[in-house]
């Protein structure tokens, strides 16, 4: 990287500078160039370092960015699409919690592709919680779509681990819809979001 090229060249600039300076022993050097010296030494050291520090930075960055697309290509994917539809229809009936519980056994492709969401919603949390996404940058990227969908998915997912075990409740998926409420309401978007659903009801009252 370019970066890379101009650390070394300055490591060796300071490295053959300190090196002319410091081993010529028939001339030796007035006090104010051996301090001029170990000044630019110094200096050197730390370009390199804020160097290092900068290319760490890019690099989180450019991962950070990688899995973001990836996250919106997964998550507006035809399957994605296809599974949130079905699990709305099923919920809007009351029926989402039954209709898993009863595909569990069998799990065919209907449970399959129920599970779908959940399972990358998860997955999403498990990115999150070891450093892969911040908070702040998920939230803005899906934060109130999280904290929705786990208000639909939480007695069901709680209905399939009384079922099968303990360990069926997708925590990873609960504890970041819960942690991402908690930012919302200290940025005031749950306040925004009722303020503007209550607009629309309003308006569409009017309307109907």
């Amino acid at each position: 990287m370019v970066v890379d090229f101009h650390m070394a060249a300055l490591l060796h600039a300071v490295t053959t500078t300190t090196t002319a300076a410091t081993s010529s022993s028939s001339s030796p050097q007035p006090p104010q160039f051996l301090a001029w010296v170990t000044a630019l030494s110094t200096l050197v050291l730390a370009l390199i370092g804020t160097a290092a520090i900068w290319q760490l930075r890019q690099g989180r960055r450019a991962r950070e960015t990688e899995i973001i697309m990836e996250i919106g290509r997964r998550w507006d994917s035809e399957e994605m699409i296809e599974s949130r539809s079905d699990v709305d229809l099923l919920a809007s009936k009351d029926q989402l919690s039954s209709r898993l519980i009863a595909l569990h056994g069998e799990k065919g492709r209907e449970y399959h592709l129920l599970m779908r969401e959940p399972g990358h919603l998860e997955d999403l949390g498990v990115i999150y919680y070891h450093g892969g996404i911040k908070r702040d940058t998920l939230f803005n990227l899906m934060g109130l779509q999280i904290q929705e969908r786990w208000l639909v998915w939480r007695e069901a997912l709680q209905a399939l681990g009384s079922e099968r075990s303990a360990d069926f409740h997708f925590a990873y998926f609960r504890e970041m819809a819960s942690e991402l409420s908690k930012t919302g309401h200290r940025h005031g978007w749950h306040a925004k979001r009722a303020k503007e659903d209550s607009s629309a009801q309003k308006l569409k009252g009017r309307f109907s």
